[in-house]
């Protein structure tokens, strides 16, 4: 697929990828290892945000041979989604998962079972939908 029909699909459904992230976190291995992209002082990862977007939009999941990350796909969607002024944000070469010095921490999945102090300050079970967050 080319990056002019990804930038296309995906352009009005970014908030929602971005607020799906923030309620469910980023699964396990799918944090960016260079590269995020900020918005709003949260990290994202921008393959992951892309992909997120683009199931939103279309019901589809975006392949490997459909997309790639880094500067080859994913920063240029988001980049280009940027100039247009779709989304505030940018990309910084930066883990998603490690907030910079100063900025608020990243969220990241519960890693251990039973009850936990979720990001909305409830104690809840890990699995409960929209509470599987916690700040390190």
């Amino acid at each position: 697929m080319k990056r002019a029909e990804i930038v296309r699909a995906i352009k009005p459904y970014l908030r929602e990828a971005i607020r799906s992230i923030d309620e469910h976190g980023v699964p396990k291995g799918r944090n960016s290892t260079s590269y995020s992209f900020r918005h709003e002082g949260r990290l994202y990862p921008p393959k992951y945000l892309v992909a997120q977007a683009f199931r939103l939009a279309t019901s589809q999941t975006l392949s490997p041979d459909d997309h790639h990350g880094g500067e080859q796909d994913s920063n240029k969607v988001l980049r280009e989604l940027v100039s247009e002024g779709a989304i505030q944000g940018g990309i910084v070469a930066q883990p998603s998962d490690r907030p910079p010095s100063g900025q608020p921490p990243a969220l990241k999945p519960a890693q251990h079972g039973g009850s936990v102090l979720c990001a909305f300050k409830q104690r809840c079970h890990p699995t409960h939908a929209g509470h599987t967050l916690q700040r390190y």
